[in-house]
């Protein structure tokens, strides 16, 4: 094929992959685990940091942050924000909280995009992304081909 030559999909800008972006914002210094299926960062946070990475389009996937340890005193705080997830410009966080989940040893159980207890914040995409979010966010459920 001559160099200067496109693909069908490079014509039609088709992408295979998606973007996520997640932006967390220490409160303190708190000892924070982030996963993101098999990639797992742990660290203690000092700074905002901002994790970018690519996911495969058609896969489904985990993304879970955790606050490892915390001394429960009134004189400092320590807790992590979770101050943006996007998803090929879909911003989860902060306007779809609800679709996370928060299991801590306080049993807090509202939509939160601030953990301050021990314990992690869960997204779970068990199918396709966008299969997913048409669902979740009550779109109905998009027609799949049996395989």
């Amino acid at each position: 094929m001559p160099q200067n030559m496109n693909t069908f999909s490079d014509l039609q800008d088709t992408k295979f992959d998606l973007e996520l972006s997640l932006r967390i914002r220490p409160v303190g210094r708190p000892r924070l685990k982030v996963s993101i299926n098999d990639d797992v960062y742990e660290w203690n946070v000092e700074h905002p940091f901002l994790i970018q990475r690519q996911l495969p389009l058609l896969d489904p996937f985990l993304i879970k942050i955790e606050l490892l340890e915390k001394d429960y005193t009134a004189a400092q705080e320590t807790a992590a924000v979770i101050e943006s997830l996007r998803i090929d410009n879909f911003e989860l966080v902060p306007s779809w909280t609800q679709l996370g989940v928060y299991q801590n040893d306080h049993d807090y159980q509202s939509p939160t995009n601030y953990l301050g207890f021990v314990g992690a914040w869960t997204l779970t995409v068990d199918c396709a992304f966008y299969q997913w979010l048409h669902s979740a966010t009550g779109q109905g459920v998009l027609l799949t081909l049996d395989q």
